[in-house]
């Protein structure tokens, strides 16, 4: 940073992480990633980058204002989803959320799952402790969870909200078999791991939800955006669910959060 203060280059840098595709039959073929200093290269991404503010600037904290499980919100006050802080990590590989947020996306996830009896997570999937075998010659598994959708007041204007979708290929991370597999799939099976995690307290938004964006982290007007990536995240695959930066809305009801624009960066409070 005290070089950027002796230049005149932007205190601006944008990260597009491309996940390891299977590609030319080659799993976790690597496609790279691009990191840019000073702004963002309009190849990375497509369509519109949405910002929301930053709260804190030494860690680049954001707010979380809501949270979504197939188009149903996480019935959680937003000082509790975001309780402690919220940050955008790309040094963390999973999305990590506090314990009380975790438990209701879980809720929901399971209620969105509840009557079928072709396909039931069981518990301790949810909980990270087994992975899910799923038949390879079954339905595409990505076709078949729900889409995460976590929103972020939008920056100007906080009475607004815009979303940032996690579809299933990137929560549901895929693995090789590690040891003995007890879940049985009645053939070829290939294995996944839940990529949302629960800790006391904090959220993390990590690389797996990197994965579907171009994030640009804007010191110098205390923002940060998120904007649809141009990695190719599958292949062979159509998805009926791709990741997408849902245009910004009013959240309706009472405003819960109050920006307190002329302490942002002296206090870091925001009241929710």
């Amino acid at each position: 940073m005290l070089q950027l203060q002796h230049s005149n280059m932007p205190a601006v840098f944008s990260l597009q992480l491309c996940p390891a595709i299977d590609l030319y039959g080659e799993r976790n073929y690597p496609q790279g990633g691009r990191m840019v200093l000073g702004g963002v290269d309009p190849a990375h991404y497509t369509g519109d980058i949405f910002y929301t503010p930053i709260v804190k600037k030494q860690y680049y904290n954001v707010l979380l204002s809501n949270v979504s499980v197939g188009g149903v919100m996480v019935p959680l006050e937003c000082s509790e989803m975001n309780k402690e802080a919220t940050i955008v990590d790309s040094g963390t590989s999973d999305v990590f959320v506090n314990d009380a947020l975790f438990r209701g996306i879980v809720k929901l996830l399971k209620a969105y799952f509840k009557g079928r009896d072709d396909i039931v997570p069981p518990d301790d999937f949810w909980s990270g402790s087994a992975q899910l075998a799923w038949n390879a010659n079954h339905v595409n598994i990505f076709d078949v969870f729900p889409v995460i959708t976590f929103y972020f007041p939008l920056h100007g204007n906080s009475s607004m909200q815009f979303g940032v979708t996690m579809p299933p290929q990137l929560y549901l991370r895929e693995v090789d078999p590690d040891g003995e597999v007890t879940s049985s799939c009645g053939g070829e099976c290939n294995m996944f791991v839940f990529g949302i995690r629960s800790k006391s307290t904090g959220v993390i938004l990590g690389n797996n939800l990197m994965n579907g964006y171009t994030v640009v982290f804007d010191r110098d007007n205390a923002r940060l955006g998120f904007a649809v990536t141009t990695c190719q995240l599958r292949d062979k695959t159509e998805l009926h669910d791709q990741p997408k930066v849902t245009h910004p809305e009013h959240r309706g009801g009472p405003t819960k959060y109050a920006l307190l624009h002329d302490v942002m960066f002296t206090t870091h409070r925001w009241l929710c």
